[in-house]
């Protein structure tokens, strides 16, 4: 790659970038990233993301012993990111449903510019474009379909369809025509998720989308909960043991362990302080898709999930009844309650508010 086109590719970047401030709603800021050498690994690179800002990238299709030169102060983590790929020649990239985040190098693959956008813990790309013409309607219009992803460690429950606050423009500085999207707030989990934004009557005379820009709200949770009852089975009276609290969030316990039983349950309520957005009654569930519950033995190793299935037995905007079920698995058996601990993981407060974007040439079709 020229020295012309790297200067022409973070200048776009750079532009895309959005401040990094908070909000009110309480959407947190990103970590901050700042690194200087000229001549670092990669592997030494990410080390050092990894320990400033909590995220560790996979590097297992990076060229790891790659050397770059790097420049950041006190760059959020997003903006971190597209630099050491930048100056790495590899490609940001993503698995596990977005859980985990990549970088991609070295054969054919290298690093190339495409319009990102960046707010606090969240990344917005374009993924593609695409001409559709619906032969039984009669319609035709222009998908962009775009990439949010946040932070590993924030959850993100639902998000608004971006169409009702976006505005375009083409090359030629004519406003495009976005077909706003009457759908309420999407159930998402992971950490990530595709949104397309469908635009009509584009001239053919256009050649790229010069701008698109507007925002969208999400839902969701600073970071998860991690409470740990370590003796489940302890007697229902012993409440000091049975209720659990984190930040506001409250988690009560009620099993039924029993000793050479091949089944357990557990029996876990989840309440919420108030003072989170408000969600409607079909929404209620959104928080629950991230939630886990595992029993750990006591040798530190042992895991077993909920492989006997969980119940939803009551469901509110702050409050959830779940019941967990547990069972034998080859080689893994339930055997003595004490021998076991039981861990539960739920998000934090719910909290709400707009992710901004601004993407830039976008080529069209």
């Amino acid at each position: 790659m020229t020295t012309r086109r790297l200067t022409v590719i973070w200048s776009a970047v750079v532009t895309a970038g959005l401040a990094c401030a908070g909000d009110p709603a309480g959407i947190p800021v990103s970590k901050t990233f700042t690194y200087k050498s000229e001549g670092a690994t990669l592997a030494a690179v990410l080390d050092e993301l990894a320990k400033q800002t909590g995220v560790a990238v996979d590097r297992g299709k990076a060229e790891a012993d790659r050397t770059l030169r790097l420049d950041c102060q006190k760059l959020p983590f997003w903006e971190a990111l597209e630099r050491i790929a930048r100056e790495s020649d590899h490609r940001v990239g993503f698995s596990e449903d977005g859980r985990k985040v990549r970088l991609l190098g070295g054969g054919d693959v290298t690093y190339r510019e495409t319009p990102v956008s960046f707010d606090r813990v969240f990344r917005v790309s374009v993924k593609k474009v695409q001409a559709i013409s619906e032969l039984d309607t009669d319609r035709a219009y222009t998908e962009v379909t775009l990439n949010l992803y946040w932070e590993p460690g924030f959850a993100v429950f639902l998000v608004e369809p971006p169409g009702r606050s976006v505005t375009a423009r083409d090359n030629a500085e004519q406003d495009l025509r976005v077909v706003g999207d009457g759908a309420g707030r999407l159930p998402v989990s992971g950490g990530g998720v595709d949104l397309p934004v469908r635009l009509a009557g584009i001239p053919r005379s256009s050649k790229t989308i010069k701008v698109m820009e507007g925002k969208f709200e999400v839902v969701g949770a600073a970071r998860m909960l991690e409470f740990t009852f370590d003796k489940p089975a302890a007697p229902a009276n012993a409440q000091d043991n049975r209720e659990l609290k984190q930040e506001g969030v409250t988690v009560r316990l009620r099993t039924d362990f029993k000793e050479n039983s091949d089944l357990w349950s557990a029996r876990l309520e989840f309440e919420f302080p108030e003072g989170g957005p408000r969600l409607e009654s079909f929404e209620a569930s959104a928080w629950l898709g991230n939630n886990e519950a595992w029993l750990a033995g006591a040798d530190g190793k042992t895991q077993l999930k909920a492989n006997g299935g969980y119940e939803v037995v009551a469901q509110g905007e702050r409050r959830a009844v779940v019941i967990y079920r547990f069972t034998d698995e080859p080689g893994v058996k339930l055997g003595k309650p004490n021998d076991w601990s039981l861990h539960v993981r739920t998000p934090s407060q719910l909290i709400a508010g707009d992710v901004k974007f601004r993407l830039e040439n976008i080529p069209l079709p």
